[in-house]
């Protein structure tokens, strides 16, 4: 269930991180908040299966 959720949640941040950097290229403006949302998305993917496991093993 966790890492149903932070999967989830990793892939919404990641495709709203790549929509927004196609907006801004668009636009010609350029955030620092895009690499951000795209890189707090693919922790969480990554960390999913390490805290979905902690979880498990701790009662």
């Amino acid at each position: 269930m966790i890492i149903a959720i932070m999967w989830g949640g990793g892939f919404f941040l990641m495709a709203l991180a790549l929509m927004l950097s196609l907006y801004e290229r668009v636009e010609q403006v350029r955030r620092a908040s895009t690499s951000f949302i795209f890189y707090a998305g693919l922790t969480a993917v990554v960390a999913g299966p390490v805290v979905s496991t902690i979880a498990d093993v701790i009662p």
